[in-house]
């Protein structure tokens, strides 16, 4: 994770004259967070968290309904691909889609030949949630280790892909020493740094 690669990030921040911006499993705000405080990078970059959670920005894990009526809206503003509205759609309903009882609509989803036909399963999946839910459920305070399914969230894998960088170690089993190898390489190197450039000069 970003974060959790900090004392590469700084040292790269300090080595270097351009931006320099942090990238990989940034899942929740807090992540944000904890990044910038502890790397002070010029910014920070999220892909897979913000297509499960477009709201990741915002610090909420709205329902995932809201996001998907709002993501078709958009898609009636600017048109694209069916299988792109499919793939996005996949991906604001992951952990919902999940559930035993809406397993049914992930084959209904990725057999839809039409815009009117993801709409419809769209409304009928919101139609199922709200139903089952009480007011009490939708503004229930939750931790972010135990979100409800039916807000939007991020997809946490179960496992780790083993991290392997060829010039520090050949099996790459612990991605802490890894990047321990790598500060190591960067401080024995001599990094020779272009003055900065007055802001406003170009």
């Amino acid at each position: 994770r970003a974060y959790q690669s900090a004392s590469l990030l700084l040292l790269l921040r300090q080595s270097v004259s351009i931006p320099v911006f942090a990238n990989g499993n940034i899942q929740f705000l807090r992540d944000v967070e904890r990044c910038r405080q502890e790397t002070y990078v010029d910014g920070i970059m999220a892909a897979e968290g913000s297509l499960y959670n477009p709201a990741i920005f915002t610090g909420e894990q709205p329902p995932c309904w809201r996001v998907a009526m709002e993501y078709l809206e958009y898609e009636k503003r600017y048109p694209c691909p069916l299988s792109y509205i499919r793939g996005h759609l996949f991906k604001i309903w992951f952990h919902v889609l999940k559930q035993p009882e809406y397993q049914c609509y992930r084959e209904k989803l990725g057999a839809a030949k039409s815009l009117e036909t993801v709409e419809q399963i769209c409304h009928e999946l919101k139609s199922l949630l709200q139903a089952r839910l009480t007011p009490e459920d939708l503004s229930a305070e939750f931790s972010l280790d135990d979100v409800p399914f039916w807000r939007c969230q991020p997809y946490i894998s179960s496992t780790q892909q083993t991290l392997k960088r060829s010039h520090c170690l050949s099996d790459g089993s612990d991605p802490a020493v890894v990047d321990a190898c790598v500060v190591k390489r960067l401080k024995n190197r001599q990094v020779k740094r272009e003055p900065a450039v007055p802001r406003g000069t170009c």
